[in-house]
């Protein structure tokens, strides 16, 4: 026979033990919310930051039929969760027979653009595309040779990798459309980059 003191302190129990199981489920709701809000907390702290990247790439000049080896310098710095700001300048040395009989031309390529670009998170990776415009520039070496200054546009689609907090890779497909004297070429670039965020 269960004496009537111990049976007290027994629904005392009971009665606590209830009340505890009646908030388990809150706080594992409110600990599944912590987890969330600290990967969203993490994801703002390594966005809130700018990335340099320095990329290298194979750029397609159209006049010349033929890929050269491109240095690029960006800059981007998010607007939201989705959009990023961008600035990029690269530059081009290409070697190449506008036309067969004709002399050789070299010369320098420089396209300078800033762009707004759609991201979206997943993990460490970062799809992204979006839509840049600026001035692209061609001076040829000889002084008798074509030296200009026009309007771009480009579509870039890429992927950036977070390897740590402050380190990400890059790889890029970039179609644009570049102003030259009387008309517009398309060219292509491939990019594989390095940035840092500070």
């Amino acid at each position: 026979m269960i004496r009537p003191r111990f049976a007290a302190a027994l629904r005392t129990l009971a009665v606590l033990a209830a009340l505890a199981l009646l908030h388990v489920p809150e706080a594992l709701e409110a600990q599944g919310r912590t987890g969330r809000q600290r990967a969203r907390d993490q994801r703002e702290r390594l966005d809130e930051r700018w990335r340099y990247t320095l990329a290298l790439g194979s750029f397609r000049y159209d006049p010349a039929d033929d890929r050269f080896v491109s240095v690029g310098l960006r800059a981007d710095f998010p607007l939201s969760e989705y959009l990023q700001f961008e600035a990029h300048l690269q530059g081009v040395r290409p070697e190449f027979l506008p036309e067969v009989g004709t002399n050789r031309v070299s010369a320098t390529l420089i396209v300078f653009e800033l762009g707004i670009q759609w991201r979206y998170r997943l993990g460490p990776l970062e799809p992204y595309t979006g839509v840049s415009g600026g001035l692209f520039a061609r001076r040829d070496s000889d002084s008798d040779g074509r030296r200009f200054t026009r309007s771009t546009v480009s579509f870039p689609l890429g992927l950036r990798v977070d390897v740590s907090d402050n380190l990400t890779l890059m790889g890029e497909y970039r179609i644009r459309r570049d102003g030259h004297e009387i008309f517009t070429v398309t060219d292509t670039d491939l990019l594989v980059g390095v940035g840092l965020r500070f």
